[in-house]
C-alpha cells in the first residue's frame, strides 16, 4: 500500500466525520489511507475510538441473513465490520457456523464426466 499522509485540514476532516459517526473502515476508505492509521490520527487528537461491533438489532440481522447463505465476508462489508466480527457475534446468539464460512454450491462446469 502507498503511503498516504494527511495535512492538519484533512486530519481535522477526519477527526470530525468520525465524531459525527463515520466508521473507522469508512475513514480509511475515504482518506486512502489503513484503519489502524485513522485510529493513530484520532489518538493523536485526543480522540477516543469506538468499539466495532454490531449492536443487537444488526446482530439479529446478521444472524438471519447469514441462516440465509450470505457469508461472514458479505456480512462484514454490509455492517462495515471484519467478517470476524460477525462470526463471533452470531455464534454468540447460538448460530452454527459453516465449514469455510459459506455455504457449498456445487458448479456445473466443474463436474466431472464419468
Amino acid at each position: 500500500m502507498t503511503q498516504t499522509f494527511l495535512t492538519d485540514a484533512e486530519v481535522d476532516e477526519l477527526v470530525a466525520a468520525y465524531e459525527a459517526g463515520a466508521t473507522l473502515r469508512g475513514l480509511a476508505k475515504q482518506f486512502h489511507i489503513h484503519r489502524l492509521t485513522a485510529a493513530a490520527h484520532l489518538a493523536r487528537r485526543g480522540v477516543p475510538v469506538r468499539r466495532a461491533g454490531l449492536d443487537s438489532v444488526q446482530a439479529k440481522e446478521a444472524a438471519r441473513l447469514y441462516q440465509n447463505g450470505w457469508t461472514l465476508v458479505q456480512l462484514g462489508r454490509r455492517f462495515e465490520v471484519d467478517a470476524q466480527t460477525v462470526r463471533r457475534t452470531i455464534a454468540r446468539q447460538g448460530v452454527a457456523i459453516r465449514p469455510g464460512g459459506r455455504p457449498r454450491r456445487r458448479d456445473k462446469k466443474c463436474s466431472s464426466a464419468a
